[in-house]
Order: C-alpha cells, then sequence, then structure tokens
C-alpha cells in the first residue's frame, strides 16, 4: 500500500477527527466537501475506557462529514445484549464472548471491552441507517455462497451503516 498513490498511511490518533483531517497527508488529498466513507471496525471497544470513548469518536466525525457520507462501525457487543426495536434478534453471545474479553485483557490489546448495543444504537439514532441496520455481522449480507465458513468472531460482533444527513 506504501507505494499506491490512491492510499495515505497516515500515523495519528483515528479517535482524533481533527488530527486525521489536518495530517499534511489526508489535508488536499481528501475532500471533505464530497460525500466520504468514515469506517471504523473493531476499534471501537478500544476506545472504551479511555478519554474518549465511542460517543466521542461520532461527536467529533459527524459534523465534520457532508450529507452523503458513510460511517461504517463494527464491534463486539456485551454477551446479554440484543438488538432494540422491533426487530429485535435476542441470541446470548456464548464462550467466544469470554474468550475475546480475555483475549482482550490479557495480551497487548489490552483495554478493549465488549460495548453495550444499546449504547451504539442511541449514538446512531439521528443518523440514517442502511438496511439491515445495527445488527450482528454475521446477518450483514455478503457474497458468500458457503454460510457455514463464517467467523466465529462475527458472530460476536454488530455492525452498522450509517449516511450522514446533515440539517
Amino acid at each position: 500500500m506504501a507505494t499506491n498513490e490512491l492510499v495515505r498511511v497516515i500515523d495519528a490518533d483515528p479517535l482524533d477527527a481533527a488530527a486525521v483531517r489536518k495530517h499534511p497527508d489526508v489535508d488536499g488529498f481528501i475532500d471533505w466537501e464530497r460525500p466520504v466513507a468514515v469506517v471504523n471496525t473493531v476499534l471501537l471497544p478500544f476506545s472504551a475506557g479511555q478519554d474518549r470513548g465511542p460517543s466521542e469518536f461520532l461527536a467529533q466525525y459527524v459534523p465534520e462529514l457532508t450529507t452523503g457520507s458513510h460511517l461504517v462501525m463494527a464491534f463486539f457487543a456485551t454477551p446479554q445484549d440484543e438488538l432494540p426495536g422491533p426487530e429485535t434478534v435476542a441470541r446470548p453471545l456464548d464462550r467466544r464472548a469470554d474468550k475475546l474479553t480475555d483475549l482482550f485483557t490479557t495480551s497487548h490489546l489490552s483495554g478493549g471491552r465488549f460495548l453495550p448495543v444499546s449504547e451504539i444504537a442511541a449514538m446512531l439514532e439521528e443518523l440514517g441507517l442502511v438496511e439491515p441496520g445495527l445488527t450482528y455481522c454475521d446477518l450483514w449480507p455478503d457474497d458468500r455462497t458457503d454460510e457455514t465458513s463464517a467467523n466465529s468472531i462475527r458472530r460476536c460482533a454488530f455492525a452498522a451503516v450509517a449516511r450522514v444527513q446533515q440539517a
């Protein structure tokens, strides 16, 4: 990727929108007046417990995005959570959640934690969610033909794609 002229790799805190936007390798490379996609997959659990948590990520990025931009999020959910709303899918996360929690706390990944689905749903409430909305990763459509090949970690994670609709 380092030799691809369409890619920029920067050293900045991804939870600090201003640092990312004003980085010399990003400024002028991305036209923030046009719709862009901000992808935050599996980073949110590691922001929890820091000065800036998941809600701060949204609070920093969403106001900076123009209408039509998209925000992609994926995160590990707490085992007892279920989805809010009429399409509630109640499915407790099993031993995989415990194993991942151990990994978060005993490895170099320390600091991560599972997030409450209801907290993320509340943060996304003002945004227009793309179908199927906030749901288990393994319920998002993809091009796999063999559903038995789904990665077990996907069964422990939630995802959402939101379309920014600024006033």
